[in-house]
Formats: C-alpha cells, sequence, structure tokens
C-alpha cells in the first residue's frame, strides 16, 4: 500500500472515492482546491489503485478530519488504520487531531481508537440538518 499527499489533480479520485463510499457527493469539486491548499489530505493506493481517502483540515490546534473514505470493496484491509497512522507521523507531534464520528458507525469508532485517539465527548446534531443524530467527538 501507498500513501501519499494529495495534490490538485487527484482531485476527481477524491470524490470518487468519497461517492463510492458514501453513496452521494460529499464535498463539491469547487471547494475541494481549498480544502487541499488549506488542509492535508492523503490518498491510499492499492497496486497503482486508489482506494481511500483522509480529508483534513486546519485549525488553531491542529487538525479537524472531515472525511475518511474507503472504497467498498477494500474495506477491511486496514486502509484506513494506515491513513490515520499516517496522517500523525506527518504532522507536528503537538498538533490536535479531532473527528466527529456517528455513534453508530461502528468501524470508524474502531478504527480510531486502533490509531490511538480517545472519544472525549459528544455532539448533538453537529451539521445542523435536522436529523438529531449523535456523534462522538474523538482525539487523537
Amino acid at each position: 500500500m501507498e500513501i501519499r499527499r494529495c495534490v490538485r489533480e487527484d482531485i476527481f479520485s477524491v470524490l470518487d472515492i468519497e461517492t463510492a463510499s458514501w453513496g452521494e457527493e460529499v464535498t463539491h469539486k469547487y471547494d475541494m482546491v481549498t480544502f487541499i491548499i488549506y488542509g492535508k489530505y492523503y490518498i491510499a493506493s492499492i497496486d497503482g489503485k486508489d482506494v481511500g481517502v483522509l480529508i483534513t483540515v486546519r485549525t488553531d490546534s491542529g487538525l479537524f478530519v472531515t472525511d475518511l473514505a474507503v472504497l467498498p470493496d477494500y474495506r477491511n484491509m486496514r486502509v484506513a488504520k494506515a491513513l490515520g497512522n499516517y496522517l500523525k507521523t506527518d504532522i507536528p507531534s503537538e498538533w490536535d487531531i479531532e473527528a466527529w464520528v456517528h455513534s453508530e458507525n461502528a468501524p470508524s469508532i474502531a478504527c480510531a481508537l486502533k490509531c490511538g485517539c480517545q472519544i472525549v465527548g459528544t455532539i448533538w446534531d453537529p451539521y445542523c440538518d435536522g436529523e438529531k443524530e449523535n456523534y462522538l467527538i474523538i482525539k487523537g
């Protein structure tokens, strides 16, 4: 498995992975360039095929994970864990990493815990979309 920082030319690969993973457009293509410039994006490839993506944006104290997506055929192959561990080696050790993970998203929660993160709280309906769902605040 190869993991690399994304560049502008990776935008459509990132969008394809997100859409295939979530079944909907998660990030608009025009916003992606800004995120790549000001955040840290990583792509995991297996045998030359892009199969996973980790997307973050800079905060005052570190990074906020906005998405972690792996193509369905490549799940349970430690792609997400490899992306998370790579992120930790690519940032200053004093930076915080934070993510909001749906409380029923067991695979993402397990991956975060395996990468050394901890659940530090909850947030109710963080995206103000009216779904009134509970998300865990995870830091690592």
